[in-house]
């Protein structure tokens, strides 16, 4: 699966009608972990073992710098693989 390229103004500007890498990679890792609270939670553990270190409840936006390198870190690494184990140890 190939996820488009994270540019950092996708989390500081709105455009209608696209969907954005970042939000297709956490779409997938939710789907990976089992949807629902454990696709949530998975998605967020692996968003920190590719270095966010905010809580859920900080947006994108307030780092996009950050933003860009995580997901940009996790697209590689789904390039890859898609296995569920495998994300988190590559990330590690």
């Amino acid at each position: 699966m190939q996820f488009p390229e994270i540019q950092q103004s996708d989390f500081t500007t709105f455009k209608a009608g696209v969907q954005l890498g970042h939000v297709s990679i956490e779409q997938f890792l939710i789907d990976v972990g089992g949807k629902g609270i454990k696709g949530a939670e998975y998605k967020a553990k692996v968003l920190a073992e590719a270095g966010w270190k905010y809580g859920k409840l900080v947006s994108y936006g307030a780092h996009p710098e950050v933003a860009t390198q995580v997901f940009t870190k996790v697209r590689e690494v789904l390039g890859e693989t898609q296995d569920k184990e495998e994300i988190i140890t590559r990330l590690h």
